[in-house]
């Protein structure tokens, strides 16, 4: 076969493999899904109603405040149930944002340039409402008539309305908020809205112009306890705890295994 008789041809078609590696690698968005559904996706309006559920008012002041997502927990008939399940929610948010990162966002990528907004940090919070409440079936979207009634569901919302999914108190264990903190934490993989899990909530909110008064907020906040840079190289500013690699390292690496493999195959 081709493959065994010429060793160079290896090396020619595995630098191709890797310079186009490297170059997906290199192009792909690294704001997490929260912040860049609140960028970029657009949000559900009904002009005809002016008027907004107040649990959503609350929902767009939190998301707008900074924080990355809130979860909603629609409450069932037991009330201790109902109790444990919010207590067991509060504490393992408060927990997964104690020790999780944000990507790390590189400012000269234009693919991951953040929007007007609040300061991008990890936060989580909770609201508890009643199956009662006339928000519910809006919330519960298309999984309202598989939720059982005798137990506390948990639909968290995130970016301008978007609900990532609702799920009973019996799926919500550990591991399992912690997927949904993940995903709504990692870079976005798949920009494109109706390609990702969910649906909208009918959230009268002038976004653009609250995101922009948001911007304008955090610009007027002072930095507290802004860190000391060193002066041997120039510092590159990044969100996140570590500051980003050289993304030109890749590239340079794959296009001298392509130099390397092009005078290969000119010496045969």
């Amino acid at each position: 076969m081709i493959w065994n008789q010429k060793p160079e041809l290896r090396v020619w078609l595995l630098s191709g493999m890797l310079f186009l590696a490297c170059l997906s690698e290199g192009l792909a968005c690294s704001i997490p899904v929260f912040r860049y559904a609140l960028d970029r996706w657009e949000g559900k309006s009904n002009p005809d109603n002016a008027a907004s559920h107040a649990l959503y008012e609350e929902i767009a002041d939190r998301i707008l405040s900074g924080d990355s997502a809130v979860f909603v927990q629609i409450d069932g008939p037991n009330s201790e149930k109902n109790d444990a399940c919010f207590e067991h929610l509060a504490s393992r948010l408060k927990f997964f944002q104690s020790v999780a990162e944000l990507p790390i966002i590189d400012p000269n990528d234009p693919s991951s340039q953040l929007g007007p907004g609040p300061e991008l940090e990890l936060r989580f919070s909770a609201i508890r409402i009643s199956q009662t409440d006339p928000a519910v079936s809006e919330l519960a979207g298309p999984k309202l008539a598989e939720l059982p009634k005798d137990e506390p569901w948990v639909i968290p919302v995130f970016g301008r309305g978007r609900v990532l999914g609702a799920w009973p108190e019996s799926l919500m264990d550990a591991e399992g908020i912690d997927e949904i903190c993940h995903y709504l934490t990692g870079a976005c993989s798949c920009q494109v809205k109706q390609q990702n899990p969910g649906w909208d909530l009918t959230m009268n909110v002038d976004w653009e112009a609250r995101l922009w008064a948001a911007q304008e907020e955090n610009d007027q906040t002072p930095e507290p306890n802004e860190p000391t840079l060193s002066t041997d190289e120039p510092a590159e500013v990044v969100y996140g705890k570590e500051p980003s690699r050289n993304k030109l390292l890749p590239f340079l690496g794959a296009a001298l295994l392509l130099i390397g493999g092009y005078f290969l195959l000119r010496r045969k």
